[in-house]
């Protein structure tokens, strides 16, 4: 057994003793032989592996730690389960309570800074636990760790920021700090960020990383890490590829949150083969994630943006993906607040939500075959518009599924399209609760073709008769 995995059951063990009940947690091997304390917890990791990732120069420690808790011999009480499991079975809840319990992970997190993941992934209550010879009632816990050890490495490719000073308590500044760990990454690497919430003043960016090596800014959960933005002056949080070429950048499980003049969540210009993934961000001033023309092939993955004042997501890049995103609150509805606007090419959106937007998903200039494959609109004022202001027009738009509700009064609440040419749209359900038109094709709508889909309000379709639509 590794020096780590006992840190890590030596640590389980203290908060094994803090449960109601439990009077012995044996530390690390020391299980001891015959007949333990009751009721008492020995421990096991019957389980161990490291190895490393080539693609990312990615090592990753997994442990599996198991907790038999030893409630009483399977003879006592004459072998009569009923009283010896009004005994038992109370400490399975107990176990739950205790290591779902956020605060408990955050201070093995805190106390254990290589630690990556700690989860209670199983709970199963036993008659037949063997001990030395005995037969056992109690419980058999299974933990699934992730963590550091620099031992089992030939080099080090994990940066945990508590290592350079990061504090995380939301007080202190922790920006030179996480910002050291990420310059460390240069060459490749995971900068892990346990729970907690740190403090940062100024911009954190990402080193030139000439030979595109993967560098992953990873947090241990959206719920538990949260960087907290206090810039001196308008500024996005974390800019990626405005001053220089960045590749294979990848950043997930974790909250931006912006506290003061944070302008955009991300913001990105020559950027690829980048990934976002589980990721909130709210509190900005202007954008969740805004991109620039230079980015390409990036993936966006349960990326959440709250409240943005302009746009959730914005982009002008090439062949984007985004999978199961969600923009909540962008703007109050009535102004120009939008959700997914889109200007790029070859972008697919799959299950992405607009909520309580003005508009939901804005399809504009320069956009060139753009799919959106089972889109959700809710609440808002207009659910998809497909048109520009000025050329070149949106061209080769399909829409694949989907649902667009809203209360919306607008004359073009579900979905307007207008100057655009090339639009399919197959099996997607629009519904208005009051006045309003579900679908409007203007007079610059050209080659429309709407196969199976159902529009529900109050006014019907709207089609001018000098735009080209077909209905299948």
């Amino acid at each position: 057994m590794s020096f780590s995995e006992i840190d890590i059951i030596d640590k389980i063990a203290t908060h094994e003793r803090s449960i109601q009940g439990v009077n012995y947690s044996y530390l690390g091997a020391q299980n001891p032989g015959g007949k333990p304390n009751v009721p008492g917890v020995l421990h096991l990791s019957p389980h161990f592996l490291c190895r490393q990732i080539a693609f990312n120069n990615e090592w990753k420690n997994f442990a599996e730690i198991t907790s038999y808790l030893l409630v009483c011999p399977r003879e006592a009480y004459g072998g009569k389960l009923s009283k010896i499991e009004s005994l038992a079975i109370p400490f399975g809840e107990r176990w739950r309570n205790k290591f779902q319990d956020r605060n408990t992970i955050a201070e093995i997190s805190r106390d254990l800074p290589r630690v990556l993941l700690l989860e209670l992934s199983s709970a199963k209550y036993r008659t037949d636990i063997e001990h030395d010879g005995i037969a056992w009632v109690g419980w058999e816990f299974t933990f699934n760790v992730e963590y550091q050890e620099i031992g089992n490495m030939t080099r080090s490719f994990f940066y945990n920021v508590t290592d350079y000073g990061a504090i995380g308590d939301g007080a202190a500044d922790d920006t030179a700090a996480i910002q050291l760990a990420i310059n460390m990454a240069e060459n490749g690497g995971i900068v892990a960020i346990p729970p907690g919430t740190y403090r940062i003043t100024s911009s954190l960016t990402f080193p030139l990383n000439t030979d595109y090596p993967s560098i992953i800014l990873a947090g241990a959960g959206k719920e538990t890490t949260i960087l907290s933005f206090s810039l001196a002056s308008s500024a996005p949080c974390i800019p990626i590829g405005l001053t220089s070429i960045q590749r294979n950048i990848e950043i997930c499980n974790l909250t931006i949150r912006g506290v003061a003049n944070a302008q955009y969540g991300l913001h990105f210009e020559d950027m690829a083969f980048c990934r976002f993934e589980n990721i909130n961000i709210d509190g900005i001033t202007d954008t969740g994630v805004r991109g620039e023309t230079g980015n390409n092939q990036n993936v966006f993955e349960q990326v959440r943006v709250f409240r943005p004042p302009s746009f959730g997501f914005i982009n002008y890049g090439v062949a984007n993906r985004y999978n199961n995103c969600i923009v909540q609150g962008a703007s109050p509805v009535g102004s120009s607040g939008i959700g997914f606007a889109i200007h790029e090419a070859g972008a697919v959106y799959n299950g992405c939500i607009a909520d309580t937007c003005d508009k939901g998903f804005d399809v504009s200039q320069y956009a060139y075959s753009i799919v959106l494959n089972g889109i959700h609109t809710e609440k808002c004022q207009h659910g998809i518009r497909i048109t520009a202001g000025d050329v070149p027009y949106p061209n080769s738009t399909t829409i694949l599924g989907g649902l667009v509700y809203t209360s919306s009064t607008s004359s073009n609440g579900g979905i307007l399209i207008n100057r655009s040419n090339r639009t399919t749209i197959m099996g997607l359900h629009v519904e208005l609760t009051s006045s309003g038109s579900s679908f409007q094709a203007q007079s610059a709508a050209s080659n429309v073709q709407l196969f199976n889909c159902n529009f529900l309000d109050s006014a019907s379709a709207n089609i001018d008769p000098t735009a080209i639509v077909t209905i299948y």
